[in-house]
């Protein structure tokens, strides 16, 4: 569970290259809005890398509030999955609001 709040997250996204620009995981999150709020979740964690401006936007456009910069530990069972690059990560908490 620390995991998924301080480096996972509970919502990850990818966009294929042709369809960038879109705000399609924007719309994604939006939508999925409503089944959060059925499953009476106050807050959802939100993280991407810390170079990965794009995702940064858009938790940003969604209204997710910044709570911090965190590095993957190196003891982490999974770190071998991460380059280095993808071992920094900024967390958004957003508030799931009736």
């Amino acid at each position: 569970m620390q995991d998924i709040l301080n480096y996972r997250g509970n919502i990850g996204f990818t966009v294929k290259n042709e369809f960038r620009g879109l705000k399609l995981a924007l719309r994604s999150v939006k939508l999925i809005h409503p089944v959060l709020k059925f499953l009476e979740l106050a807050k959802i964690y939100i993280t991407c890398n810390k170079n990965n401006l794009a995702s940064r936007k858009t938790i940003e456009l969604l209204g997710a509030k910044f709570i911090e910069e965190t590095r993957i530990p190196e003891d982490y069972e999974f770190l071998e999955f991460y380059p280095d690059e993808s071992r920094v990560k900024l967390r958004y908490e957003f508030s799931i609001k009736s």
